[in-house]
């Protein structure tokens, strides 16, 4: 058995899929892939691969055993005890070397991201049939009809991490690509891609034959715009970008161009690659021209809305996919207004469409938390996927944010917990929940940051402080650097984040631990008195009661025994030690497992009984598919414990 471990987003996921392949096919054995980081590790993007012409193939999945990432003591320990010959992608840095190490091993465990340059040509040639869509979208579909009687090219503008890391490319070098481009093929036309594709168009602009393409869909539409990227003749392409990388390397077109940035770090061997220079960038975009074309406003929405409410939905589907094609023209309320209706008319579409419809809504959730008419749509599609759970909170958020219906009579017969939680959301005023966490904010969501997003997904106002988010001088008041912290604030923007803001944590003096002073006190008081809604502190970090706390707030403890909590890793003591504190100093704690008799014994009515999010083995082998898994936030433990701290 050959185990690939599966992470990152979609390139990430071709590069450590195909190398577990090649690994598996040439011992001839099973082919297994990890997908922990998605189902239960809270990774920010979906898990995109059965979604393609892979076959099929048996998923592991377990919780972590450490907080480390691409890490051997991540695996459990069992696992890990099976004969497993654990390789290391970077170790080997060819494909002969790489396969020498797997000779002759029974259970080999692939760890990293892996990558195209341990296959041999003839494989890629292969990958290109088979990492194909199982069905093409109807977006997709329509885009290479579009493309077809010209010569097309791909721009695509990676943003978001890539500022963050600043390896993104400058604008002039899009201008200089798209110039060179224009002298071999003067009548081309540019179809611009990004995950930021407001930018897109204030830096590009209504241009002849540029085209901004905006599908709407959610998580589906990161995998259609791969495809229509793929699709293109060419493709100007963000220098790193695996997702780039890929959709040239899956293109079929006889006669492409792909251009790159030349950087030090060139590192991927990209077929017909031509690589602009600095001193190339700067002649090229000197020359950049473009010809200015007049862009009125156009409006489908009435059209739309006549289809859904005729039940014609997949031409509802289909003229908004059309029109997001080149959305240049389209208003910002047309284009929220329009995802919605595109949601609508995939649920109608029933179990054909709920899936999709399911994804779409996940994502658009980030910008219509307050839209009474999203929540009561968002609703139905779950109740009819039967998470009744989830479907409880949108009911609720749709009466709260003005839907008059009655949705008590869904609950009452099923669900028990669904009727439970649709009344306590109904009832209860909203708080504002304070997390003081052990673990920062980062690429992933395990079990503190999962209560944090489903109780501000259930309408609660959120904040949360990020441990070790900045030192100041011993001199600077602790209201001066409280108040310095609460100026701040940042919104997380992320498919898995909904309206959390993150706040940092500042200290005082850093000289070891004996000078080591937070701010908590004054943080949480400045809070409370910035936010004024009835407070509650969710507090995993110990560091905390170091201060005093602040009067009439509660404060709750997590969880820190349930399996998919990283922070019982980060403990400098002991836990029994950690629970002890916690107990002495909080009000309510929550606990599962063989810890929750013997602290009751003790604390009585402090400790609550709380929701293990994963029970049984340490890991299990399962035959399964997964359709765009947005990891363990819909686990109805997960939900539970949430609930619980409603009721505190």
């Amino acid at each position: 058995m050959v185990i690939a471990e599966i992470l990152g987003g979609l390139g990430n996921q071709l590069d450590a899929y195909i190398c577990g392949y090649t690994v598996a096919k040439y011992l001839d054995q099973e082919l297994v892939l990890d997908v922990s980081d998605y189902t239960l590790r809270g990774y920010i993007h979906p898990y995109c691969l059965d979604n393609l012409q892979i076959g099929s193939h048996r998923k592991l999945i377990y919780p972590p055993a450490s907080s480390g990432f691409m890490d051997e003591s991540c695996l459990p320990e069992d696992l890990r005890a099976n004969n497993l010959r654990i390789i290391r992608h970077e170790d080997y840095k060819t494909r002969e070397t790489l396969l020498a190490a797997a000779e002759g091993a029974e259970n080999i465990y692939l760890l990293g991201y892996g990558g195209p340059h341990y296959c041999t040509q003839e494989e890629r040639d292969k990958f290109r049939e088979r990492l194909q869509p199982r069905t093409p979208s109807i977006a997709v579909r329509q885009f290479r009809e579009k493309i077809q009687r010209e010569y097309s090219v791909a721009v695509h503008l990676r943003r978001t991490d890539f500022v963050d890391l600043n390896c993104h490319a400058p604008v002039k070098y899009y201008q200089a690509a798209i110039t060179y481009i224009k002298q071999i093929y003067p009548d081309a036309h540019f179809y611009f891609f990004s995950d930021d594709i407001q930018y897109a168009k204030s830096q590009f602009g209504p241009f002849e034959n540029y085209h901004f393409v905006h599908l709407l869909g959610g998580m589906d539409a990161n995998l259609d715009e791969f495809f229509c990227i793929s699709a293109c003749n060419g493709r100007i392409l963000t220098a790193q970008s695996s997702y780039g990388f890929w959709a040239a390397e899956l293109s079929q077109s006889s006669n492409q161009i792909n251009l790159c940035q030349k950087t030090e770090k060139n590192s991927r061997d990209i077929r017909n690659q031509i690589c602009l220079n600095d001193e190339q960038i700067d002649a090229f975009s000197r020359r950049y021209e473009t010809k200015l074309v007049s862009q009125q406003q156009i409006s489908v929405n009435d059209e739309v809305l006549s289809l859904i409410e005729e039940a014609r939905n997949d031409e509802a589907v289909a003229l908004v996919d059309q029109v997001s094609l080149d959305s240049y023209r389209l208003s910002k309320a047309e284009t929220k207004e329009l995802a919605l209706f595109k949601t609508i008319a995939l649920a109608q579409k029933g179990e054909d469409g709920l899936p999709a419809a399911l994804r779409t809504f996940y994502v658009q959730m980030q910008r219509e938390h307050e839209d009474a008419t999203f929540h009561a749509n968002y609703f139905r599609a779950l109740y009819q996927s039967g998470y009744i759970e989830e479907s409880a909170i949108h009911a609720a958020l749709a009466n709260r944010y003005g839907d008059p219906e009655d949705y008590q009579e869904y609950f009452a017969q099923m669900a028990p917990f669904g009727q439970k939680l649709y009344q306590l959301l109904q009832t209860k005023p909203v708080r504002h929940f304070i997390f003081f966490p052990m673990e920062g904010w980062n690429y992933y969501t395990p079990y503190v940051k999962t209560l944090a997003l489903l109780l501000a997904r259930m309408g609660q106002k959120v904040s949360f402080f990020q441990p070790m988010g900045g030192t100041v001088r011993d001199d600077v008041s602790d209201e001066m650097a409280a108040r310095y912290a609460l100026e701040n604030i940042r919104s997380v923007g992320s498919v898995y984040c909904f309206h959390v803001d993150l706040i940092p944590c500042l200290s005082k003096g850093s000289k070891g631990k004996e000078n080591y002073k937070t701010l908590f006190h004054e943080l949480v008081s400045q809070c409370v008195d910035r936010f004024p809604l009835p407070a509650v502190a969710v507090v995993s970090h110990p560091d905390v009661f170091l201060e005093q706390k602040v009067s009439g707030i509660p404060y709750v403890v997590p969880d820190i025994f349930d399996p998919l909590n990283r922070e019982k890793f980060l403990l400098s003591s002991n836990i029994e030690t950690y629970i002890t504190y916690m107990a002495e100093h909080a009000d309510t704690i929550f606990l599962s497992g063989a810890a929750l008799p013997a602290a009751r014994k003790i604390w009585g009515s402090k400790i609550h009984p709380a929701f293990p999010a994963w029970e049984g083995p340490s890991h299990r082998i399962l035959d399964m598919e997964l359709d765009f898994t947005y990891n363990y936030i819909s686990l109805p433990q997960m939900i539970q414990n949430a609930a619980a701290l409603l009721e505190v």
